[in-house]
């Protein structure tokens, strides 16, 4: 099971430092989910993003401002 680590840690012989992403056993990554030091990594296929092109018809017009309203003055 893929995990990230949150806070360095231990993890066999191995000192694992924060944002590091591996591969671990099934029990020592329960383990290490469950006392806040890790997180499971979910494989995703990598998408390609294509860039977004919009014209000067697509833009939305901008709201129009609220009118405000009147305050009292307190005393």
């Amino acid at each position: 099971m893929k995990i990230r680590i949150l806070k360095q840690t231990q993890l066999g012989s191995t000192i694992v430092r924060i944002g590091e992403v591996i591969e671990a056993s099934p029990t020592e990554s329960q383990f290490l989910i469950g006392i806040g030091k890790a997180e499971r990594v979910i494989d995703e296929p990598s998408k390609v993003e294509e860039p977004i092109v919009t014209t000067e018809a697509e833009t939305p017009a901008p709201k129009p401002r609220k009118t405000s309203t009147r305050r009292r003055k307190v005393q």
